[in-house]
């Protein structure tokens, strides 16, 4: 590799890789790819991260992107994949992977993931099912609120003979009581 090519990927690489910024779309393939081309320069992935200052493993997962097939590096481009995702999809077997990119391309993160982990786990199994199940709308979760306020012993006891009476815990016989209230306005 020429020292200027060589200059311009460590800039790239020092300008990127410290910074906060997300990295998405085409920036997260061309810092895969000067990984992986100056790791292969400088004979190590340690060897390149001990010369940028960053650890190896984070050398490691931008050449694991490097290593992705060509379709799922272009769900990457049109950033319809993330870098975390990305990684996640790599993991699998490589049968499998650009199948399951196409399937989790713009899905959200933890649904993403939740289909790449069942992928991991089953690999011989039906992943449409699964992801039908993930798109399914989901259950609407009742909330509550805990109220917590002081009473007078007696004023508990016949509450609590009350609740007895109507066969209902005290808490049950509480709700059911305000409930009752409020329904009469």
């Amino acid at each position: 590799m020429d020292s200027k090519k060589e200059e311009k990927l460590l800039a790239l690489l020092f300008l990127n890789l410290n910074s906060r910024l997300k990295k998405t779309g085409k920036l997260l393939l061309n810092l895969s790819d000067a990984c992986k081309e100056l790791s292969e320069c400088y004979g190590s992935l340690s060897s390149l991260a001990k010369k940028l200052g960053v650890s190896n493993e984070i050398i490691r997962a931008f050449v694991r992107i490097s290593e992705l097939p060509e379709e799922v590096k272009k769900l990457i481009e049109e950033e319809k994949i993330n870098f975390d995702v990305a990684q996640r999809i790599h993991r699998l077997d490589k049968k499998i992977q650009i199948k399951i990119a196409r399937m989790v391309a713009g899905m959200n993160a933890n649904d993403a993931r939740d289909l790449i982990q069942y992928a991991k786990r089953f690999p011989d199994e039906s992943f449409e099912d699964f992801k039908d199940r993930l798109n399914a709308p989901r259950k609407q979760v009742e909330k509550y609120k805990l109220l917590i306020f002081p009473i007078e012993n007696k004023f508990y006891d016949s509450l609590k003979l009350l609740a007895n009476k109507n066969n209902l815990s005290i808490e049950k016989f509480i709700v059911k009581s305000l409930r009752d209230f409020l329904q009469k306005g």
